[in-house]
C-alpha cells in the first residue's frame, strides 16, 4: 500500500484578489479531492484490519473454549480471556476508522463541491472587472480587489 499523500498545501484563506480569490479556491478543491483519494486507502486498510481482528478474535474464543474443555488453570483462562477483550477492542476500533474513514469522505467531497460552487458563483458575478464592479451586489468589492491592486 502506498503512503497517503496528504499534504499541507491548503491555502491560508488570504486574499486581495480575483486571482488569489479563484487560486485558493482551487486550492481547496484540490486539497479536498486529495482526501479522497487517501481515504481509499485508509478505508482499505481498516478494512483489513477489522477481518484481522476478528479472526484473532475467532481464534481466542475458540482457544478459551478449548482451554475450558481441557480443565486448564483458572489464571491461563483468564489470560486468554484477556486477548480476546483485546481482539474485540481491536475489532470495534478498526470498525469505528472505517466509519471515520466514510466521515472524512463524505466531508471532503462536500468541501470539493463547495469550493466549486464559490469558485462559479465568483465567476458568474465577478469576472468582468467593470462589469463585476458596478454590478456586483451591495456596490461590489473595491475595484483594487479586481485588478490585484493595480
Amino acid at each position: 500500500m502506498t503512503a497517503p499523500t496528504t499534504t499541507s498545501s491548503v491555502p491560508t484563506g488570504e486574499v486581495n484578489s480575483i486571482t488569489g480569490s479563484r487560486a485558493a479556491l482551487q486550492a481547496v478543491a484540490s486539497s479536498a479531492t486529495t482526501y479522497l483519494d487517501d481515504v481509499v486507502q485508509v478505508k482499505a486498510l481498516a478494512g483489513r484490519m477489522r477481518a484481522e481482528a476478528e479472526a484473532m478474535k475467532a481464534a481466542a474464543e475458540q482457544m478459551r473454549a478449548g482451554m475450558a474443555a481441557a480443565e486448564v488453570d483458572a489464571a491461563t483462562l483468564a489470560e486468554v480471556s484477556s486477548m480476546l477483550e483485546r481482539a474485540a477492542a481491536l475489532e470495534a476500533a478498526a470498525e469505528r476508522l472505517e466509519a471515520a474513514a466514510s466521515d472524512v469522505a463524505s466531508n471532503a467531497d462536500g468541501l470539493h463541491a463547495a469550493a466549486d460552487t464559490a469558485l462559479a458563483g465568483l465567476n458568474a458575478r465577478h469576472s468582468g472587472v467593470e462589469e463585476a464592479h458596478a454590478a456586483a451586489p451591495e456596490g461590489g468589492a473595491t475595484k483594487a480587489y479586481y485588478t490585484g491592486g493595480r
